[in-house]
């Protein structure tokens, strides 16, 4: 058997799979390992663009033959599984994010799904005739994301600014920087301050019982304020998340 190899660029067959999305890889490969007179067919991940080497039998299929149904399984590959960037903005920390890629992933037809709370952008590939793009992104508003149609363009800082944007979770953004990085230990410090008051007054100088119940109320609610702000709504969609 004479045994001969083709090596066609990936891109060219599947131009919107830029990080070589591994289910359509594979789709592309099964497809055209079950036409006759094609042997094998593996990828070059060394070169760069990386190539799809086809083994094929010239007395059984030509070259031309081989190029045209390599394009051809590409075109309805593409034509189906869509692979999406969806810039956004909105989300008050990252948790959000990752909430919402849960959501996506458990889509029906979602091959893959990454949400990134820094960049303000998801990135998506589906199968649309199971899902649809509008059904993506309705899921995505419905957990607080405000779609863009660009990426958001950040400033760069200077030099006495963070290199880098940190999560400062569910601090409101209107307050200060250094609260804000220090939101959670101020949440538990103001509950245990509130706590101590209630507890304190009560005990040892006659605070009316009404008043220290509003206290411990308020310390148990700065308490849980944080994760609270993650559980309810996870509850409220059967599911309990209190990362």
């Amino acid at each position: 058997m004479i045994e001969k190899t083709v090596e066609i660029s990936l891109p060219l067959l599947l131009p919107e799979n830029q990080d070589a999305c591994d289910h359509c890889v594979e789709l592309l490969q099964t497809r055209l390992q079950a036409q006759r007179g094609i042997l094998q067919t593996h990828l070059h991940l060394d070169h760069d663009p990386m190539e799809l080497c086809i083994h094929y039998d010239p007395n059984l299929i030509s070259l031309a033959a081989v190029k045209r149904i390599a394009e051809e399984a590409g075109s309805e590959l593409r034509n189906r599984y869509h692979h999406e960037q969806i810039p956004f903005t909105g989300l008050d920390s990252a948790d959000s994010a990752t909430m919402i890629a849960k959501e996506l992933e458990g889509m029906q037809g979602m091959l893959h799904a990454s949400v990134s709370y820094a960049a303000g952008l998801a990135i998506v590939a589906f199968d649309t005739k199971v899902v649809s793009l509008e059904q993506v992104q309705r899921t995505m508003r419905r957990f607080g994301a405000r779609l863009l149609t660009q990426p958001v363009v950040k400033e760069e800082k200077g030099a006495h600014e963070h290199e880098h944007e940190h999560d400062h979770g569910t601090a409101p953004s209107f307050l200060p920087h250094w609260l804000q990085e220090r939101w959670a230990i101020f949440l538990i410090a103001t509950g245990g301050v509130f706590l101590l008051i209630g507890w304190a007054g009560e005990q040892f100088f006659g605070l009316p019982t009404i008043v220290a119940l509003i206290l411990f109320i308020l310390s148990y609610a700065a308490s849980g304020y944080d994760i609270s702000h993650h559980a309810i709504p996870a509850l409220l969609r059967g599911k309990f998340d209190t990362d």
